[in-house]
């Protein structure tokens, strides 16, 4: 069962991955205006398999809802 899950959910994912590339701002905006629908990911992104997060996170970065560590990060001596 939880396999099964776990391909519904980057099925999901992809789709609404691809919608978001290919829909511009206005399906950004449309999509994020859920309110349930980031705290789904971030939870996609904290249990589910490497594919199902990286999907989840590449999701979040989109939508701005998940910082981009790389960016900030300052190394000191």
């Amino acid at each position: 069962k939880e396999h099964k899950e776990e391909a519904l959910w980057q099925k999901a994912f992809w789709m609404i991955e691809r919608f978001l590339m290919k829909g511009g701002d206005e399906s950004a905006s449309n999509i994020s205006s859920d309110k349930l629908f980031p705290a789904t990911l971030v939870s996609a992104f904290h249990h589910g398999d490497d594919s199902t997060r990286r999907m989840a996170e590449r999701i979040l970065r989109h939508l701005n809802k998940m910082p981009d560590l790389s960016s900030t990060l300052t190394f000191t001596k």
